[in-house]
């Protein structure tokens, strides 16, 4: 008995007009940091875009979890050291989202002869940070990924200066700090 294929889910994120610049920058983003064929780890997949009657789209991976926000809220803290030792491994895995976008992917700027740059998420936030399930595996064990780069920028490596500071693009306040370069 062969087992019936699973419809695989999707998100449709959509932009109205006046967001147009953040559809923009999102895809752009998305398309940037891709390896070759490959998505990047712990990043939302991106599928495409596209536009119909005005309105902006842009097709993601569906994260069944929702995101850390909802996920801390729904489910108790792990009483269990093997699941906590399994959330806090996951969750610090965000940071290889963090690699890519900032632009530290030497091996992979080589093997795809990709484009080096440089580049900021501008809102990590609980909101931002997806959480998926793993089939047969624990509640404190999902894979988390980092979403929503429409206030990301970039620039090439060329132009970029190793200051790992830019122009604010007034992402969530409440994760962020104010600093000035003296």
């Amino acid at each position: 008995v062969s087992e019936k294929p699973r419809a695989q889910k999707y998100v449709l994120k959509t932009f109205k007009e006046q967001n147009v610049e953040e559809f923009k920058n999102e895809k752009e983003a998305f398309n940037r940091i891709r390896y070759g064929d490959r998505p990047p780890e712990n990043i939302i997949t991106y599928y495409g875009s596209f536009v119909r009657d005005n309105v902006y789209n842009i097709i993601l991976e569906f994260a069944d979890q929702g995101n850390l926000d909802s996920f801390m809220k729904e489910n108790p803290p792990p009483s269990w050291v093997k699941d906590r030792i399994y959330f806090w491994q996951n969750l610090l895995d965000i940071g290889r989202a963090l690699v890519t976008l900032h632009g530290y992917r030497d091996v992979e700027f080589k093997k795809f002869k990709m484009e080096r740059y440089r580049g900021w998420h501008q809102d990590i936030n609980p909101n931002n940070i997806l959480v998926k399930s793993r089939s047969k595996h624990p509640v404190y064990s999902p894979e988390f990924k980092l979403a929503d780069l429409g206030l990301s920028h970039f620039v090439d490596d060329a132009q970029a200066d190793w200051d790992a500071t830019d122009k604010d693009s007034y992402g969530t306040t409440s994760y962020a700090f104010k600093y000035d370069k003296a």
